[in-house]
């Protein structure tokens, strides 16, 4: 089952079309994009140049060698629910 379009990207596809940005996501790259918050930090990060909170991608236990677990952090998967 496929997850539908986070808020934040339905407000930003919303503020492009009422500025004129329409030709910035099309029909699939949209739909693809939201559906996975790695690619939706991205595409907000560096497309549109919104400013994201800090993130992490963490694909192994490897990738948790270089995080301080002494602070608190909310983990959250790339695709589907919470």
């Amino acid at each position: 089952m496929s997850s539908p379009m986070s808020l934040k990207m339905l407000m930003l596809t919303v503020w492009m079309l009422s500025s004129g940005m329409d030709n910035f996501l099309k029909g699939t790259d949209l739909l693809r994009i939201s559906q996975n918050r790695i690619f939706e930090k991205d595409f907000l990060s560096k497309k549109a140049q919104v400013t994201v909170a800090p993130y992490k991608v963490v694909n192994s236990s490897q990738d948790l060698a270089e995080i301080d677990l002494a602070k608190n952090y909310v983990l959250k998967t790339a695709t589907g629910g919470y």
